[in-house]
């Protein structure tokens, strides 16, 4: 009778949680027994097929809480049903659920603090970074200030030891001066020599002996006979007979160019003289400009040098500009358009072609004017010429690396491209 009731008390424990808890369950028949007493019992095997948790509010390790509205805190607290709660210190849900309301305000409040604080922090931040590249930018221009007054010192330094060895030399170079004023006075000897056949080898020996005993008489100079007195002499003689022939030459000849007139009537100007008249021209050549922006062009044969503020082919450098000349071994294959520092932009390739076009002109320059058949244009003149070219052509190549770095930094903002801009 005591296991009936046990049994019996579990099954209505069941039965109540099943109500309570919409807690699913199946039952089998009943199976039925007879005690020795004659008391029948009834045995009802239950299954529970599916648990419905509509979960509540857990707090507390291993708390439950099943059913809308339910509320389990503390450890191991167990709340079964709709609105049930389980808890200690006389807690209901009205006052659980108005601090958890109070704890959410409190939540929302340090959130609300914490978001202040981070956006306090960027702010500042921001500040930092904008005063770090104001610092790195008066850095930068400290840097150059200090390079530019230590390379203006070392000026200063050579420029002091220069003058002091000018002014020790001073005295040497008033002596060496006077000896070759001396020398020069002494030379003029030559013109009272009169009656010298330097046809003739012995009267170009006649002739330079009686002018190295004019010439060395109460001195202490001992010229050598043949390489010094003899060679005076052929020159002087030479220089004066070519003397007419080369005023008129000149006097003939155009300052800003070498070209044929009779074979291009277009440069029969009435302000142009009779350069190269009846002369067969190698290389023609006009210089009419000065400016270090103007261009290299070709027209009808004639290298010219000339600029333009409208015209694009006279400001740059043609590739077709020596094409009067076949002798070229390293003919430019490109043009190279001027770029100007404050207002181009460069590319890196640009920049690379540039630079191996610069030795191709400056090559085909050097070639064009050698072979150049201007009976004026000396040697001394063309490296003069080339070396004047060498500058221009790398002006341009250095305007070239300028706008590169100017278009690195536009596109990077990185200034180290600054720096490298402004120490050109």
């Amino acid at each position: 009778m005591k296991n009936f009731k046990k049994k019996q008390l579990a099954l209505s424990t069941l039965v109540a949680l099943a109500c309570a808890g919409h807690i699913g369950y199946a039952t089998d028949p009943a199976t039925t027994t007879t005690t020795e007493d004659g008391v029948t019992n009834n045995f009802y095997d239950i299954t529970i097929n599916n648990i419905k948790e509509d979960s509540g509010l857990e707090l507390g390790n291993n708390s439950r809480a099943r059913g809308n509205g339910s509320i389990a805190t503390g450890t191991g607290s167990l709340a079964v049903g709709n609105n049930a709660v389980a808890t200690g210190g006389n807690e209901t849900k009205d006052t659980i659920t108005g601090k958890l309301n109070e704890n959410r305000q409190r939540l929302a409040e340090i959130s609300t603090a914490q978001n202040n604080v981070t956006n306090l922090s960027n702010e500042i931040q921001k500040i930092r970074s904008e005063q770090a590249k104001t610092i790195e930018a008066g850095e930068r221009v400290k840097q150059v200030r200090l390079a530019k007054e230590k390379a203006h010192q070392s000026y200063l330094e050579k420029k002091n030891t220069y003058d002091t060895e000018v002014a020790n030399s001073a005295e040497f170079l008033r002596n060496a001066q006077a000896k070759l004023d001396d020398l020069n006075n002494r030379l003029g000897a030559v013109n009272r020599i009169g009656n010298v056949d330097i046809t003739s080898a012995s009267g170009l020996t006649e002739a330079a002996t009686n002018l190295k005993r004019m010439t060395e008489e109460g001195s202490t100079l001992d010229l050598p006979l043949d390489s010094f007195y003899k060679e005076y002499i052929k020159s002087y003689y030479k220089a004066s007979g070519d003397l007419r022939a080369n005023q008129a030459r000149q006097a003939k000849s155009d300052p800003i160019g070498f070209f044929n007139k009779n074979n291009e009537p277009i440069w029969n100007n009435a302000h142009l003289n009779d350069t190269s008249l009846n002369m067969t021209v190698i290389n023609p050549y006009i210089f009419n400009s000065t400016d270090i922006n103007s261009g290299l062009l070709n027209v009808k044969g004639t290298l010219i040098y000339m600029s333009h503020p409208n015209i694009q082919v006279m400001n740059q450098f043609n590739k077709d500009a020596f094409d009067s000349y076949n002798g070229l071994t390293n003919k430019p294959s490109k043009d190279i358009v001027f770029k100007h520092i404050n207002t181009d932009l460069s590319t890196k390739d640009e920049w690379d072609s540039v630079i191996e076009e610069s030795a191709k002109y400056k090559q085909s320059f050097r070639e064009y004017f050698n072979a150049n058949n201007n009976p004026l244009l000396t040697t001394d003149l063309k490296n003069k010429l080339f070396l004047e070219m060498d500058k221009k052509i790398d002006y341009e190549v250095k305007a070239y690396e300028i706008t590169y770095y100017q278009k690195q930094y536009e596109d990077t903002h990185n200034t180290v491209w600054l720096d490298k801009k402004i120490l050109q």
